[in-house]
């Protein structure tokens, strides 16, 4: 995952390499209006999925997706 401000600059970067489960692994970084995150995941699909918490809905991603934060949450801006 890379995270990048409004200007481009990467705010935050971490590779998670493995092959077993982290279970509960939380790590945090602040969120800017208009920051960019790109997530890539070599597996995707079921392994890669993005949860709400407040619904328990749920959505599988491909291998590489970016999304950018905006006043009202995310918006994808990658279509595959």
């Amino acid at each position: 995952m890379t995270i990048y401000n409004t200007r481009g600059t990467v705010v935050y970067r971490q590779s998670i390499k493995g092959s077993v489960q982290l279970g509960g692994y939380t790590d945090v970084c602040g969120l800017g209006e208009d920051y960019t995150i790109e997530v890539f995941h070599a597996e995707g699909a079921d392994q890669s999925v993005i949860r709400n918490p407040l619904n328990g809905e749920s959505w599988p991603q491909p291998q590489h997706v970016i999304w950018q934060v905006t006043a009202r949450g995310l918006q994808r801006l990658t279509t595959n």
